[in-house]
Order: C-alpha cells, then sequence, then structure tokens
C-alpha cells in the first residue's frame, strides 16, 4: 500500500477517535406564569467549562429538543420579549442518553431594560443579492478573504483559488462597491484579511447602469462585493515576509494598506520562484493561479495557504510583480475617483507529456508527443474609474483602460504516429520561437438620469477600444515518414510568420423607462456595437542553410472585416416588495463584411436579423427564500483567426484553415437558481440549472489529409447544439457551526455536433461530479475537515466505434487539518489523494500530494511569525487531464512545482483607530457569535 494511503487512513482514524463522544438528547417545555405555553423562546445550551453554546427555538407547542449533547454538566438559559430570562444549571448522569428537564415557567420582568442587544441574521437574502455576515462563520486569526470564503455555504474555492457561486465563477471582487486591483478575484481574496471583513455579498450583476437604472437585461455575471468593518475602515495593515528553502526556493512579499474613510491606498510587491502570483493579465476573472496539490488549507501568519500553495499550477515560474490601488471619495457622497497599476514580469519553464488519439471513420491514429517551453512575458495593465453624482438625478462614470504586454517564448517537441496502436507512420520534432507585443486601450462612459416623475430614466453608455497583436514566429518542422512497403521519407519545414493583427470597436447603448402603472414600468433600448478587425499575415519559407528567405503567396493574406450587431428591445417590467419580473422581445440585425486586401477580392456580406423574447422573474417566498429565473439571447462573433481564410501548415501534422463564410453564433440561455436558508437550523441549499442552445454553432471540420494521420482542421457552422447543467449545495450545521457536513454536486449535459472528414459526428457528453464534505471545529485549538469526491466524463460520439476509450473516472480524498498549540505554535497539514481511471497509460498517475509546515508566533504583540513548511513532501505533484473534442481525445501530463521545504518570516501590522489587539488574543477570544462582539477593536 502506497505511504500516502496509510498516512490518509492513519490521519482518519486518529481524528475520529479523538472525536467520539457519548451524544444524549436533552429536552423540555416553557410556559409562563399562567401555564400558557410560550412558541418563540429562545433557548441556549452553555456546556460548563466551554464558550460553545447550543440555541434552539421553542416550536408551537413551547417545547424544544437539543440533539447529540455530548457535555453532561450544563447551563440552560430560556430567554423571551417581556419576561424574565430563567437560568439553571443540571448535571446528567454519564449512562443516560435521554434527559428531559420538565417544565420552565418565565415570570413577568418589571425592571428597565437598559440595552438591547440584537443579533442579526448570518445570512440575509435580497432580489439579486446573498448577504453573509461574516462574524457568524468562523476563521483563525490572520485569515484571508480566501479562508473566510471557503466557510460561506454556496460558495467554493479550487485548489487553484478560483472562486464559484452558483454554479458559476465569480468575476470580480468589489470593496465596498469599487473594483480593487480591476477587481481581480484572486488578488482581492488572498490579500486582505478577513477580519476588516463585516459582510460578503454575493450578487446577480448586470453592470453598473442597471444598478442606476433598475433595467436589468443579458445573462448576469456573479460577483462579490466585501464591505469592511466601519471601525477597520480607518488604520493602516499589512504584511511583509521573506523566505528561503531547499533547491534555491525563495519568496518575499508586500502588503501594505492605508485606508481612512474618504481615501484607500494599497501597495503590493511580490519576488518568487515558487509559482505565486499576485496579478491577472489575461482577463477579469482571475489573478493567476496556484500551485500544490491540496486544497491549501488556512491560511497563517497573514502570507496566504498552508505550504506556499498560492501557485500556478503548471510549469515553473520565476515571478516578479509589484501593483498600487487607490481611490479617493469626493465630499458629501457627490463620487469617488479610484484606479489601480500593476506589473508583472514572469518566465515559465513548462514540459509536457501529451497523448492524442484521433478518431476517423475507418480507423485511429495515436499521436505521442514530449514538449518543452520557455516563456517570458512582461504585462502592464492600469485601470481608472471617475463616479460624479451632479445631484440626486445625474450620475456619471468614466472608467478607461490600458494595458500592453509583450513575450518571447520558446518551445521545443518530438512526436510519433501510430496507425491502429501498430503501425508507426511518422516521427519528428518541432520547434517554435514567437515575439508577441500587445497593447490596448478600452473606455466606457455611462450617464443616468432620473426625471422628477418616479420611475421615469434615461440611460446611456459609450464605449471604445483598440488593440493590436504583431508578432514573429519562427516554426521549424522534421517529419520521417514510414511507408508501409518499406523504407521512408524525410521533410523538413522551416518557415517565418509575421502577423499585424488590429481590432478597433465602439459601441452605443440608450435605455428609457416610462412609469406606466404604480409599480409597472416599460423598459425601452436600444444598442449599436461596430468592431473592425484586419490582419495582415505573411509567411516566408528559408532554405535548409536559412541562407535565403522566399515570401509564400498562397499561405499569406492581408485581410480585413466589420461585425454590426445592432439589439432593440421592449419590455415591461412589474417590480413588488415580493416578486419584481420582466418580459419583452428584443430584435437583433447583425452584419458582416469581409474583404481580402491583398489578393483583391471580396467576401459575400451577411445579414440577417433574429427575433427572441426576454424574460426575468425573481420571487421571494420568504426572507429566507427566494427563485430566481433568467433568459436572454445574443450574438457571439467568429474569432479573425477563424475567418483568415489561409492556410497555415507550420506543423504539417495539424494544419489550419479559416472560413471567411462563417456566421455568427447565436446563444439562447436559459437559467433559474433556488435557495432556502432555515434561521433556526443553519441549513443551507442552493440548487440551480442553466440551459444553453447555440444556433449556427462554430466547429472545427477535421479532415484527414494523407494516410499517415495529418489533418486538416477547418472551422464551420453546424446545428443541433445545446448544453444543459445543474448544480445543488446542501450544508447542515450542528452544536454552534462545531460540525458541519455539506454535500454538493453538479450534473453537465452536452450534446456536441461536430465534424469528422465533413461528416456529422454528434456526441453526448455526461460530466458529473458529487462531493461529500465534514467539517469539524474544536473550541479554538482545532479544525479538521474529510471530503471524499467522485467525477465522472462519459462521451459517445456517433462515429466512433471506440466509446468505452472516451470516458475516464477519478475519485478524490482529501483532508486538511489546522491545531493551535498553547505557547504560540500553529500545525497545518493537507493531503489529497487522486485515484485516475480511463486515462491513457503513458499520462496515468495517481498521486498523493501531502503539504504540512509548523507557525511559531514571536513578538510581545504575536504579530511575527516564523514557519517551517513542506511541499509535496511525497514528491508526485503531476497534473493529469483528458480533453475530448470532436473526433480526438488529449490525454496530457505536465510538470509542476515539486517537493522543497522553507523557513520563511513574516511581519503582520493592523493598527486601527482605537488600537490594535494582539494576535494571540485574538484566538483566545474564539468564534464571534452575534450581539456586540463585531465591534472589538483589532
Amino acid at each position: 500500500m502506497k505511504p500516502g494511503i496509510l498516512l490518509f487512513i492513519f490521519l482518519i482514524t486518529f481524528s475520529i477517535a479523538g472525536i467520539a463522544q457519548t451524544n444524549r438528547t436533552v429536552r423540555g417545555k416553557v410556559y409562563d406564569s399562567s401555564h400558557v405555553i410560550l412558541p418563540g423562546a429562545t433557548v441556549m445550551l452553555v456546556p460548563d467549562g466551554s464558550k460553545d453554546t447550543l440555541k434552539v427555538v421553542t416550536d408551537k407547542n413551547g417545547q424544544f429538543v437539543f440533539s447529540r449533547v455530548t457535555a453532561t454538566k450544563f447551563t440552560l438559559r430560556v430567554t423571551n420579549a417581556g419576561l424574565e430570562a430563567s437560568e439553571e444549571q443540571y448535571d446528567v448522569e454519564e449512562s443516560k442518553t435521554d434527559f428531559n428537564v420538565g417544565s420552565i415557567t418565565m415570570l413577568p420582568a418589571f425592571q428597565t431594560l437598559q440595552e438591547v442587544v440584537i443579533s442579526p441574521p448570518p445570512i440575509v437574502i435580497k432580489e439579486d443579492t446573498i448577504e453573509f455576515r461574516a462574524d457568524s462563520f468562523k476563521v483563525k486569526a490572520n485569515s484571508s478573504v480566501e479562508d473566510l470564503l471557503k466557510k460561506l455555504p454556496g460558495l467554493e474555492v479550487d485548489k487553484d483559488g478560483n472562486i464559484t457561486a452558483q454554479g458559476k465563477t465569480v468575476s470580480k471582487i468589489k470593496v465596498n462597491g469599487k473594483d480593487f486591483f480591476g477587481g481581480d478575484p484572486k488578488t482581492a481574496s488572498r490579500e486582505l484579511p478577513a477580519e476588516i471583513i463585516d459582510k460578503v455579498q454575493v450578487v446577480d450583476d448586470y453592470g453598473d447602469l442597471a444598478a442606476a437604472s433598475g433595467i436589468k437585461d443579458g445573462d448576469p455575471d456573479i460577483i462579490i462585493n466585501l464591505q469592511l468593518k466601519k471601525d477597520k475602515n480607518q488604520g493602516v495593515f499589512g504584511r511583509a515576509s521573506a523566505g528561503y528553502g531547499t533547491d534555491d526556493r525563495y519568496q518575499a512579499t508586500l502588503n501594505a494598506n492605508v485606508f481612512r474613510e474618504s481615501t484607500q491606498l494599497s501597495v503590493l510587491g511580490n519576488s518568487n520562484n515558487i509559482n505565486q502570483n499576485l496579478f491577472n493579465f489575461g482577463g477579469n476573472a482571475g489573478g493567476g493561479n496556484r500551485g500544490g496539490g491540496g486544497r491549501g488549507g488556512n491560511s497563517g501568519g497573514g502570507d496566504g495557504g498552508t505550504s506556499d500553495t498560492n501557485a500556478d499550477q503548471n510549469g515553473i515560474t520565476d515571478n516578479n510583480s509589484i501593483g498600487a490601488n487607490f481611490r479617493t471619495d469626493f465630499s458629501k457622497e457627490k463620487g469617488s475617483f479610484y484606479g489601480n497599476y500593476s506589473f508583472a514580469n514572469r518566465n515559465t519553464v513548462t514540459m509536457r507529456n501529451t497523448s492524442q488519439q484521433n478518431f476517423f471513420g475507418d480507423g485511429s491514429f495515436i499521436n505521442n508527443n514530449n514538449s518543452l517551453s520557455d516563456n517570458i512575458g512582461n504585462n502592464h495593465r492600469a485601470n481608472l474609474n471617475f463616479e460624479y453624482n451632479f445631484d440626486s438625478s445625474n450620475y456619471l462614470k468614466v472608467s478607461p483602460n490600458f494595458s500592453y504586454g509583450n513575450s518571447n517564448n520558446r518551445s521545443y517537441s518530438d512526436f510519433n504516429y501510430w496507425e491502429d496502436d501498430i503501425f508507426k507512420t511518422q516521427e519528428g520534432y518541432n520547434g517554435d520561437t514567437v515575439h508577441r507585443k500587445t497593447p490596448s486601450f478600452s473606455g466606457d462612459i455611462s450617464y443616468n438620469h432620473r426625471f422628477k416623475k418616479r420611475g421615469r430614466n434615461f440611460s446611456t453608455r459609450i464605449s471604445l477600444g483598440t488593440s493590436s497583436t504583431l508578432s514573429d514566429d519562427d516554426k521549424i518542422n522534421f517529419t520521417r515518414e514510414f511507408l508501409k512497403a518499406g523504407g521512408y521519407s524525410d521533410a523538413y519545414l522551416d518557415q517565418l510568420i509575421t502577423q499585424d493583427n488590429n481590432n478597433h470597436n465602439y459601441g452605443i447603448r440608450v435605455t428609457y423607462t416610462e412609469p406606466v402603472a404604480k409599480n409597472r414600468f416599460l423598459d425601452i433600448s436600444y444598442s449599436y456595437n461596430n468592431s473592425y478587425a484586419k490582419n495582415d499575415r505573411r509567411t516566408f519559407d528559408r532554405d535548409s542553410i536559412g541562407s535565403e528567405i522566399h515570401f509564400i503567396d498562397s499561405l499569406s493574406n492581408a485581410y480585413e472585416n466589420t461585425f454590426i450587431n445592432q439589439r432593440v428591445g421592449l419590455s415591461l417590467r412589474t417590480v413588488n416588495k415580493k416578486y419584481n419580473y420582466s418580459i419583452g422581445l428584443t430584435m437583433q440585425p447583425m452584419e458582416i463584411n469581409g474583404y481580402s486586401i491583398s489578393k483583391d477580392s471580396a467576401y459575400t456580406p451577411q445579414k440577417r436579423i433574429n427575433l427572441a423574447p426576454s424574460a426575468r422573474l425573481s420571487y421571494n417566498f420568504s426572507r429566507t427564500k427566494r427563485l430566481n429565473m433568467n433568459y436572454n439571447a445574443n450574438y457571439e462573433q467568429p474569432s479573425f483567426d477563424q475567418l483568415q481564410p489561409v492556410r497555415d501548415v507550420s506543423n504539417p501534422q495539424y494544419q489550419t484553415q479559416g472560413n471567411p463564410d462563417l456566421r455568427p453564433e447565436f446563444n439562447h440561455n436559459f437559467r433559474v437558481f433556488f435557495n432556502n436558508f432555515n434561521f433556526t437550523s443553519g441549513r443551507v441549499m442552493f440548487v440551480g440549472m442553466r440551459a444553453n442552445m447555440i444556433q449556427n454553432r462554430i466547429v472545427n471540420n477535421n479532415m484527414r489529409l494523407d494516410s499517415s494521420g495529418a489533418q486538416l482542421s477547418m472551422p464551420e457552422n453546424v446545428k443541433g447544439n445545446y448544453n444543459i447543467s445543474g448544480f445543488y449545495n446542501y450544508s447542515v450545521p450542528f452544536q454552534n457551526r462545531r460540525y458541519i457536513i455539506s454535500l454538493r454536486g453538479n450534473v453537465n449535459y452536452n450534446h456536441d455536433v461536430g465534424l469528422v472528414d465533413s461528416k456529422k459526428n454528434t456526441g453526448n457528453n455526461w460530466i458529473t461530479t458529487q462531493r461529500l464534505n465534514f467539517e469539524f471545529n474544536f473550541k479554538e485549538w482545532l479544525e479538521l475537515d474529510f471530503s471524499g469526491a467522485y467525477s465522472l466524463n462519459s462521451t459517445k460520439y456517433t462515429l466512433s466505434q471506440n466509446g468505452d476509450r472516451l470516458s475516464s473516472n477519478a475519485w478524490t480524498f482529501r483532508s486538511n487539518m489546522r491545531m493551535d498549540i498553547p505557547g504560540g505554535l500553529i500545525l497545518r497539514y493537507d493531503i489529497n489523494y487522486l485515484i485516475n481511471n480511463g486515462l491513457a497509460s503513458s499520462v496515468n498517475s495517481n498521486p498523493t500530494l501531502f503539504n504540512a509546515s509548523i507557525e511559531k508566533t514571536i513578538f510581545k504583540k504575536k504579530n511575527g511569525f516564523i514557519r517551517l513548511s513542506g511541499f509535496d513532501i511525497f514528491n508526485q505533484n503531476t497534473n493529469i487531464s483528458r480533453q475530448v473534442n470532436g473526433n480526438s481525445i488529449i490525454d496530457s501530463r505536465v510538470n509542476r512545482l515539486t517537493r522543497y521545504f522553507m523557513l520563511t518570516f513574516s511581519y503582520r501590522l493592523m493598527q486601527f483607530k482605537g488600537g490594535q489587539q494582539p494576535a494571540e488574543q485574538n484566538r483566545e477570544m474564539g468564534p464571534v457569535r452575534g450581539g456586540r462582539r463585531g465591534d472589538r477593536q483589532w
């Protein structure tokens, strides 16, 4: 048996043995002085010598029941408005499993009430927002926002730091309603401390104008807004750390923040070779992935993650980055000016082993590929926002954004092709050197005006952008083709491909709302978007010694196209306290024009008009139950590479060619979401479903070129594509969240229509994951959780005779622990055991990933930390994956950061108005349980 399995079983057995205790039921009934039953009275059970409190509410018969009580000595306290609190101690025999305290009588209260403390509920459900009160969810001192998010039901943070809510990826995180480092989710969740957060709001976001005008159409993004505690909005906080380890691993980080009521300034810096990234430069969602094989656990010392698991998963990366975020508010709530700048330099070395199976109607080919790449890149990004309220009726927002990137990427790979696992048809190698520059600018101007008549509203948004990509791509390929009759033939290719891609776009959207009844409004909208793209692709061929370069006209082209998309919408919207809904109709004219400049040829313009209904419903059954439904439709434009009618033969085995006659995809999107929360028991349930139907779906037609297995891929439009997905999350806490059991899962069905050798190939793909998690929080010194998950990926294609080879499944078992030992010692571990089935033998792997650390707090204020951590202690950190596309299955294994040990020193500063509280004292005070605990000065 593997050491990882033995360790996993030992840890589970050891942990469960320490938890097992005798459970008993405590019950009783509450009356007033007239012997009238009292429903709705609050009954609290406090075990002797413990700060933990169990709480229930009497039912309609005045009865209360506590289950799974382990204490033999405890105090029962009963409270009810207008009556004196009743408090009595009990001592129960150890063997007694059912204890009835009998009747409890409450007397009238005659004394003057000096102070009323109201504990707000931990979860509040609003129309488009689920709000979590941060203090109701226990996290350790020095934890990050990411650790807090892991505690919230319905939210999930994976081992890479990606955040999902309601089954959808969180695209942005805001702080007090403003972007923090451009809304980068991973930057905000990892760099902000949890203890400054008052509320976490998960929001269906339709955009800034929707918030101002109330008109909500389209498919909303899921964002998170972090509301800061009022006393934490004025102060100085941050951390600095430095560490060095085996294999010359190092890291140095700086996080400095100055917050005032009207101003904020944050500076972040990072330098390391353990794959830790601060910023994401690929879009709004994400801030760079993180490595490590497990779930990362709870962060300590303000240093972000157990055993340094804040890392990119694939490859080994040297990172150097720095950034600044600022905000200043104008007087009298007139508006604010905020933004950020960030820079990153990264060098990533990646080794990849791939087995690709290509299926055709009368056979299959397997391509085994080993590659090594070295990618160096520099990225600059700046985002600015200016918001101004001229008065209560006029709002303006201006948001310019800039970015610039340049990269130098080199790669080398060798390959071999096998026909039906029997005959080797080809072998050879590829080399690629790419230099690329990518400047871009975009901007939005939004304006909203509220008329004097209630509900009458006008808003407009103007957007524009420009971007370009300049690249020089030097490609070489050597191919040896084996002949079935015997012998072989060699071919050598050396090409230089230059591309100058320029994109310009602008658009305008106008909406007007007219009230037609007390709670009913007519919404009229119009939008116009124009996108222009020009690409000049030139291909040159070098001779065998590289002394002469020849221009290849057949593989070159200067091409431009214009895409115009309009949208006219009319909808009726009803707004009530219990429900909101809107129904309407949209008309969407579309036009595409393409033209080849260098070849002096035009392409047939495309024009079409689509009509689609639009609908949205939000129904609040109660304060704790909500149903949301939404339907919309929109166009998706083909990418420029898909439109470019030039063949790319730089990789003879996988040639590509664009299609200028592509039509845009037209997507129909439907979403339904239901949540329910029980205030008394703490049970939380989230259930949701999404459906997407795509007209004119763009897929690649994979055509075999010869008997060696080489193929040409060309995009074409097909009909009949749709997908349906569902998810659920059910969480049950026990004994004031000491025990938490969570069951979550998702099911996805994809009906994909593809093309193989121009023949229709329909795929039915099922992907499902089911996960059970048990969390145990014992007093103030132990956090422990176990989870098991099963994932299945099953695909069947109509043209494939290898259905059993298109399925794979995996079991994942995880455990995380944090133990706080007197004297300022903290022990942590996270272990992840993965069992894969169905992947190619060349990449199959069942790794056990084990990380552990020991940390000691130092200094009088307990704000210094020394940590010794071990990452991937069993040295088994590899990434394996399966991807199914059309007629191919791609199984791959990629190198990752492997075993190292590191010694790290961190210093943490938390100074807010009212003083600073030592970190050690924070730990001793334990979890927040309502009342006025949230008003403490940290």
